[in-house]
């Protein structure tokens, strides 16, 4: 296994920094409100991000098969992006019964070598009172299955929410997003 320098380590947790910077930046409007339908627990893919990876680590990434070989990676339009599987990611609301204060579980797990650092954004609403927010943060992290649980008060009422942003920096180099799972249901 591939040892990473602390420079190159620390330049990595940098650019993922940068990079939900700007996201948060480029993120439209907040969530539409919507009637909220009850749904299972969704996994959705955690993509490898081609367009934004260093020449060295694309090179080794399209030795593995996770990027394409052509240079067309290099002349995609702004927000194409091109990408192939790196792992899943996952979020699901528990109901506490407690008010209006429920659980939300955000996951994600690599398929493309341990994370080195993980950034995440989750946003809610809540159907009936017509309250929303969000929270986010991000965090060095060493391992393959990363999760974390918060408990926002969201009210009593039909609340959907969504990881509108996840970005996984992994031990190959690669930063790896998540496709915005989401989940609702009431909660009493």
């Amino acid at each position: 296994m591939q040892r990473i320098s602390v420079s190159k380590m620390l330049w990595l947790t940098i650019a993922v920094v940068l990079l939900t910077i700007f996201s948060f930046a480029t993120t439209s409007s907040p969530v539409s409100a919507k009637k909220a339908t009850k749904t299972v627990k969704q996994t959705v893919n955690l993509q490898v991000d081609c367009k934004h990876l260093s020449a060295e680590v694309l090179k080794q990434a399209q030795a593995r098969g996770d990027c394409p070989q052509s240079n067309a990676i290099n002349t995609l339009k702004p927000f194409d992006t091109r990408a192939g599987a790196c792992g899943t990611t996952s979020l699901y609301i528990t109901d506490n019964f407690n008010g209006g204060t429920p659980t939300i579980t955000i996951a994600a797990s690599s398929s493309k070598g341990y994370m080195i650092s993980v950034s995440w954004s989750v946003k809610w609403v809540n159907y009936d009172t017509g309250g929303q927010n969000g929270y986010g943060g991000s965090q060095g992290y060493f391992g393959d299955n990363w999760s974390r649980s918060d408990n926002p008060f969201t009210g009593v009422g039909s609340v959907y929410a969504i990881l509108d942003n996840l970005t996984v920096t992994t031990g190959y180099g690669y930063i790896c997003y998540g496709l915005q799972p989401q989940d609702s249901g009431y909660v009493d």
